[in-house]
């Protein structure tokens, strides 16, 4: 990446670039020699700058595991509420057989979900619990799927 820089508008440098991606020359390195011997030749050295920066683009490394992830939980009305947890796998794997865990002070439900859930894919899950207060639910407590992030398979919801 070149820098340039004076203190009045430098010739032959474009003033407007419109939207998006504008290609300033497809020969960097003569637009940046023209533009250097432009603004020598019209600022003082005291009025203008040049540098050059370097740096490499790395994509975020993809994990090639599953992982599980509550994107809510909440606990409908009526007298026999159902907790209502909305999962998806946000990795780049399928996750095998895990179990859902829905705790209240009421006490503590299981759902083992045998068939898994695909990479990408979302369920809806109603799960009928005893609760009372605060639920708290945990998607595979036991381990029993190597996540690439542990930190996203809890959620907690209030009546």
């Amino acid at each position: 990446m070149y820098l340039f820089a004076a203190t009045g508008p430098i010739p032959g440098f474009p003033t407007n670039f419109g939207s998006g991606f504008v290609t300033l020359s497809n020969d960097p390195g003569a637009f940046r020699d023209g533009i250097l011997a432009t603004m020598q030749s019209q600022f003082a050295a005291a009025d203008r700058a040049f540098d050059t920066i370097s740096f490499n683009v790395v994509p975020k490394p993809v994990s090639p595991l599953p992982d599980l992830m509550i994107e809510s939980a909440a606990i409908g009305s009526g007298v026999r509420p159902l907790t209502i947890v909305v999962l998806r796998n946000v990795g780049t794997r399928d996750a095998s057989a895990f179990r859902l865990t829905v705790n209240s002070d009421a006490g503590t439900t299981y759902m083992d979900i045998n068939d898994g859930l695909a990479a990408g894919e979302s369920r809806t899950l109603r799960v009928a619990a005893p609760i009372s207060g605060e639920v708290t639910v945990v998607v595979d407590a036991d381990n029993q799927v190597t996540e690439s992030d542990e930190t996203n398979n809890t959620a907690t919801a209030a009546r």
